[in-house]
């Protein structure tokens, strides 16, 4: 564990790095969704689903 801190850091600089990543990626994740729901809405992408 020791070995792990040492590499990554510790304390409120990792934290604040893992967080910030954190919300970066969620916003992603938002915009993601948001252009894949308006390309199914323009016929670009084709919607399957299970009966």
């Amino acid at each position: 564990m020791a070995e792990i801190a040492g590499y990554l850091g510790s304390g409120a600089q990792f934290d604040d790095a893992m967080g910030a990543f954190a919300l970066a990626y969620a916003d992603q994740a938002e915009r993601d969704h948001a252009a894949l729901k308006t390309a199914v809405r323009k016929g670009t992408v084709e919607v399957h689903t299970e009966s």
